[in-house]
């Protein structure tokens, strides 16, 4: 143990645990764990956000892998644990510990974006380390005074708190955050824990463990090979500025978007591909239009015909086609209606080697009875057996992962690890792109990615579940607005 140090913790927050996802999410808990024993750690403390949505079935899941390492465990919840009112009584009474915290932690409950300003006064003993989910400057005035009051009178040298999937240092250097160990949102590297030291005299953050294999710098020579030979881009709106630019850079994956060139541009057009093939361009996609059921109607069916037919004109490789504009309520009564019309639309690619991904789409703000279908990997899944049954094996999936993410509520429920683990071994085709928050709220997609782990969208479960098997090697197009796609594929080309 180090000289002068008294006591070492770990700290772990927001593995967002689902129990689809379980492959992924209980590699790194057990990591996070083993670590923990490894560094002579005296104990493990959850800062909240351990469950993804709160049920009873992933308490026990959590809980019997917490309850196989030799360590004690001790638990304040998050948000996240709340999620399921009808079960948080129980989901939250199988994490409960009999024990008391190790001497020196004080474990605060701020699950409801809140903490109690009585309970910090009451706060007892001295130089301690505070354990909450969310930050102290998120409690609102009365209670971030009232920590301020416990910090100022020697009742807490510092406190440790999650929630934001960032790391960062607050208050003066009284308050860490924690990026937490979800590799669907952790920001600035990887998932991590840290650990905390005492020499009874005060706590301080001794060092950040970060998931191994992650980093770009940690890949293998041939995972590294694999994952750049399959980063594409997709030329939006600007097919020979695209194209162009993929000839001149190496891009062996490039999609183009249907309608996005004028027709009397069409052999300028194959020349630039021919270009880009002749430079080592391996995979080519396009990007059908979509197929909407308004009233009773099919929408847009000649046009994906027609768009099909150019596909094959220019020797596409593959071709990326919504799920259908059709209301997720209607789905049982129109779903033989929806395949027919895709079976009609997609006709002329039958019998060819062109795959077909079927793209995922997302909720924009309507309320829940008025959603479109394909917003959930069951959903997604379904059409593509039904497709796959009607065209044939060249159907699959095609996962915008942008989509996923700006998905409320389904977020959630269906992180973009759980779309991994659901289908990835359907999957065909990727979207890569970047969402943000918009300040009147709802979220904003196909903006610039400027590394690895950005918010809101990092790639640490992206090189997981490739690493892993959980996703097909596939094509992955990094689909972003405003001429701004070059850049992003840059940044991953590491």
């Amino acid at each position: 143990m180090t000289c002068g140090v008294t006591g070492r913790i770990a700290v772990l927050a927001d593995l967002h645990y689902v129990v689809e996802a379980a492959a992924m999410k209980s590699a790194i808990l057990r990591w996070a764990l083993g670590k923990a024993e490894a560094l002579g750690c005296k104990a493990v403390v959850c800062a909240g956000d351990m469950l993804g949505t709160g049920t009873v079935r992933e308490a026990r899941e959590l809980h019997a892998m917490l309850a196989s390492q030799p360590l004690p465990v001790f638990i304040t919840h998050g948000n996240s644990e709340l999620r399921t009112p009808s079960e948080t009584a129980d989901a939250l009474s199988i994490l409960a510990s009999d024990a008391a915290p190790p001497p020196g932690v004080v474990l605060v409950d701020s699950s409801r974006l809140y903490a109690d300003p009585a309970e910090l006064d009451a706060i007892d003993g001295g130089c301690g380390l505070l354990v909450t989910h969310v930050p102290p400057q998120e409690w609102g005035a009365a209670p971030l005074e009232a920590f301020r009051r416990a910090v100022d009178r020697g009742a807490v040298s510092l406190a440790v708190a999650g929630h934001e999937h960032a790391d960062a240092i607050l208050e003066n250097g009284r308050c860490v955050l924690l990026r937490g160990l979800d590799p669907d949102k952790a920001t600035g590297g990887p998932p991590s824990f840290a650990t905390f030291v005492t020499d009874g005299r005060g706590w301080r953050l001794e060092a950040t463990h970060e998931f191994p294999g992650i980093r770009p710098e940690e890949w293998s020579d041939d995972f590294r090979r694999s994952f750049l030979d399959d980063l594409g881009l997709s030329t939006m709106y600007d097919p020979f500025g695209g194209l162009a630019f993929a000839t001149d850079n190496g891009v062996k994956c490039v999609e183009l978007r249907h309608g996005s060139w004028k027709p009397e541009e069409g052999d300028a057009l194959a020349a630039a591909i021919g270009s880009w093939r002749a430079a080592g361009g391996r995979v080519l996609s396009s990007h059908l239009p979509s197929l909407s059921f308004p009233d009773g109607e099919v929408s847009g069916e000649e046009g994906v015909r027609q768009a099909c037919e150019t596909a094959l004109s220019l020797g596409c490789d593959r071709v990326t086609i919504h799920v259908p504009g059709v209301k997720a309520r209607e789905w049982e009564s129109r779903k033989d209606e929806v395949v027919a019309a895709y079976m009609r639309a997609l006709a002329p690619l039958a019998g060819s080697r062109v795959a077909i991904g079927v793209e995922n789409m997302h909720t924009t703000g309507e309320a829940p009875e008025e959603r479109g279908f394909g917003f959930i990997p069951q959903e997604c899944a379904e059409l593509i057996g039904l497709l796959r049954e009607a065209v044939g094996p060249s159907v699959g999936f095609h996962f915008d992962i942008g989509h996923a993410r700006n998905n409320r509520p389904f977020d959630s429920r269906y992180p973009i690890g759980v779309w991994y683990s659901s289908l990835g071994g359907l999957c065909n085709g990727m979207h890569i792109h970047q969402v943000v928050t918009r300040p009147g709220g709802g979220m904003e997609n196909h903006l610039p990615l400027t590394g690895f782990f950005d918010k809101l969208i990092p790639l640490s479960s992206l090189i997981l579940a490739r690493r892993e098997g959980l996703l097909n090697r596939a094509p992955m197009f990094i689909e972003v607005r405003g001429g701004a796609g070059p850049a992003s594929w840059s940044a991953l080309r590491v």
